[in-house]
């Protein structure tokens, strides 16, 4: 047996667990920097967009899971826009330092897009393993 066909019959856990820590991250940074909001539209907004992120997430953890390459690079994506929501955190945050925000932040980004590029060769191995079973069964 090949050192990749073991991608044939296993989950990739490795990618899935770092967009279930973008999910908790994400959960963490959001209830710190809900608590130092003013209510108005920008809470509205900023309420939205953690709902759709954690959404696509979770989605994406599933998928991921299963060695789909389309995910993978959405969850790229979905960390660089995480990554971006640093221009829209609240500055006025108190009694929380805003290090722990930030860091909060930035981990749950970081996560997303190394799950996202773990995921990618993942899914490379992954075909890779699937052709060359198919190949050695059909020839």
């Amino acid at each position: 047996m090949a050192k990749n066909e073991r991608f044939l019959y296993q989950l990739n856990h490795s990618g899935y667990l770092c967009i279930l820590f973008f999910i908790a991250a994400n959960i963490l940074y959001s209830i710190l920097a809900l608590n130092h909001m003013t209510p108005d539209y920008k809470l509205g907004l900023f309420i939205f967009v953690t709902i759709i992120l954690l959404f696509t997430g979770f989605l994406s953890a599933v998928k991921v899971q299963t060695y789909s390459l389309k995910w993978s690079f959405a969850d790229i994506v979905i960390g660089i826009f995480q990554l971006s929501r640093i221009a829209y955190t609240p500055t006025t945050a108190q009694g929380v330092p805003k290090i722990i925000l930030y860091t909060a932040l930035v981990l749950s980004a970081l996560s997303c897009i190394l799950g996202g590029a773990i995921s990618i060769k993942n899914c490379h191995r992954f075909e890779q393993a699937k052709n060359m079973y198919f190949k050695e069964s059909s020839g």
